[in-house]
């Protein structure tokens, strides 16, 4: 329940006004800067605090649960996709949707939005299977531009395995997929996307955030081109560590 107006706090006004804030530099009072934060967007949410991925409702009536919902943003990124001049052969680009307990089980028991899919098939005489990779899963639920955001980074990593680009130090993929993540977002351009953009830029995760920066930082001295024909041609990526 709100008990105090505080005009100085984004939840009281939106508490007020009834009306999300579409802003990103929030300010809360001391009586409500407790909460946890909606995972999609970062605002506060009136709930426990959980385990689980915790989101606003807001970003839930947002959410993309189906194909047909899911389907322009995927055709977004297939553009983007073109204008990047980033090839996939004749691979089928698809995308499928998981809960918390399926991305958990891909991902060793990691918190993750999306993972790429793989099919292991078992040859009579081998020990190995051999793997083919299917696609992309996605968290159902997700606000759109997250949505987006999280396709494009599962497909980096299914650009890797169709690519058949060799084990990379972690940061080295992980910073890549980020590096996708960001581009897209710039090229939509919207608010939304550009707080994406932004968040991937200031992330400090020691894989995921160190790994884009070196990306980032790579690709502007260089070219994102560069970079692709780098590892498609097994050649070094001279990156300062």
């Amino acid at each position: 329940m709100i008990r105090f107006k505080n005009i100085h706090c984004d939840y009281c006004q939106k508490a007020l006004s009834g009306q999300f804030l579409m802003i990103r530099d929030w300010k809360f009072c001391m009586s409500h800067a407790q909460l946890p934060n909606c995972f999609a967007c970062g605002f506060l949410v009136d709930a426990p605090r959980s385990d689980d991925y915790i989101q606003c409702e807001t970003c839930s009536q947002r959410g993309i649960y189906d194909k047909r919902q899911g389907k322009p943003y995927f055709e977004d990124i297939i553009e983007w996709l073109k204008h990047e001049n980033i090839s996939f052969g004749d691979f089928p680009l698809s995308f499928k949707f998981g809960d918390l307990h399926e991305l958990a089980q891909l991902s060793n028991g990691q918190d993750i939005l999306g993972a790429c899919f793989r099919e292991n098939t078992y040859i009579e005489g081998q020990s190995r299977p051999q793997v083919k990779i299917k696609g992309v899963v996605v968290l159902e639920g997700l606000p759109p531009e997250l949505f987006a955001v999280t396709c494009v980074h599962e497909l980096a990593h299914v650009w890797f395995g169709i690519k058949k680009i060799k084990s990379q130090p972690l940061w080295l993929e992980e910073g890549f997929c980020e590096l996708w993540a960001y581009r897209f977002s710039l090229w939509k351009g919207t608010k939304e996307y550009k707080w994406r953009a932004e968040t991937i830029m200031q992330s400090d995760d020691p894989v995921y955030g160190v790994g884009f920066q070196r990306m980032y930082s790579y690709t502007k001295k260089n070219s994102f081109g560069t970079l692709l024909d780098a590892l498609i041609n097994r050649k070094p990526i001279q990156i300062k560590l």
